[in-house]
């Protein structure tokens, strides 16, 4: 859900593994970053925790294994 607040549920097609996650704050600093060892290869849907997190506006990268397949996200956390 955008806008969220204690965490993030994200949803995508990871056939291969090897998707890496990054959230970056609005300065472009990472916040979070998420191997392909957090997220099992067969998952469709996993959670980032955010509590830790002030409001402000953040960015969600997913990046696929051959670093080809790149999707940006707007969030705001309230």
């Amino acid at each position: 859900p955008n806008p969220f607040n204690v965490e993030i549920n994200v949803e995508l097609s990871d056939k291969e593994g090897g998707m890496k996650i990054q959230l970056f704050d609005a300065k472009g600093a990472v916040v979070k970053d998420l191997r392909a060892s957090t997220v099992a290869p067969e998952s469709s849907s996993f959670k980032i925790f955010t509590a830790d997190l002030p409001p402000g506006v953040y960015l969600l990268r997913a990046i696929g294994p051959d670093a080809h397949h790149i999707n940006t996200q707007k969030l705001v956390k309230y």
